[in-house]
């Protein structure tokens, strides 16, 4: 069964509105829960962004080199050594 290029588009479409979807309730959650318990709510938000922060340097690392490895080795290159 072949799948045409306005197929994959709708799909796309749809998984990314699933993803919008599913960071609204999540954020509509934190703000119902904030009225009863703002304190733990604080906690959690805190929490998380000292995890993102933990993260962010690897992060940037990581796109940093597979830029660089994108630059200097072509997806030609890389096809013949892998055996692509």
């Amino acid at each position: 069964m072949k799948i045409n290029k306005n197929d994959k588009t709708r799909y796309r479409y749809k998984n990314l509105l699933y993803g919008f979807f599913f960071l609204a309730i999540v954020v509509i959650l934190y703000l119902v829960l904030s009225f009863f318990n703002s304190v733990t709510i604080y906690r959690s938000l805190h929490t998380s962004l000292a995890i993102i922060i933990q993260i962010l340097p690897i992060l940037v690392l990581v796109i940093f080199m597979m830029a660089i490895t994108n630059y200097f080795l072509k997806p030609k290159t890389v096809s013949k050594y892998l055996g692509g």
